[in-house]
């Protein structure tokens, strides 16, 4: 937990698990530097209710306690079966989404693969036995946040996190 700051929730770490257990509407984890620029983050994600959505986040700058207090990116599994990416300037701006066919179930571990290589963001979510179920892109053209933090967040939810990393596209 050194690693991060924490802005609202209630946030644990029980072996290799990082859980927030509140359903605040926009918890957050953030991590590394504000200075990083083209990366990938992988985490496997679970929802811990019923409502509501989790992921992570990408080029975090301006963090705050909030709802949607930072700038920067949020890919999240939500309920109802959605695949989401988002933009966040202190607002939430939806850039794209898509129907996760197979469903979303509460308590399901989804593993994200988020890529942020130039204005172009990719996601990948694969169910808990490694097959693809989502896929979602977009270059932000208009307002790109070219670099930023990262981290964890979860909305109107609970949320679990395990198997983080991060590692430079350079």
């Amino acid at each position: 937990m050194d690693e991060w700051t924490v802005y609202g929730g209630n946030w644990q770490i029980a072996g290799a698990v990082i859980s927030n257990n509140s359903d605040d509407v926009g918890s957050k984890m953030v991590a590394g530097s504000e200075s990083l620029t083209d990366y990938e983050m992988t985490s496997d994600v679970s929802l811990t209710s019923s409502l509501g959505d989790t992921g992570v986040m990408m080029r975090v700058t301006d963090p705050e306690i909030g709802t949607n207090a930072f700038n920067g990116y949020y890919v999240g599994i939500r309920l109802p079966d959605q695949l989401l990416l988002g933009k966040m300037d202190y607002g939430y701006r939806p850039l794209k989404s898509v129907r996760i066919e197979k469903g979303v179930r509460p308590y399901a571990w989804y593993h994200l693969t988020v890529k942020a290589k130039g204005c172009t963001l990719s996601a990948t979510a694969y169910d808990e036995q490694g097959a693809e179920i989502a896929e979602v892109s977009f270059e932000d053209k208009d307002d790109c946040d070219r670099q930023g933090a990262f981290g964890l967040r979860s909305f109107a939810a609970g949320g679990r996190w395990r198997r983080i990393s991060v590692r430079n596209l350079q």
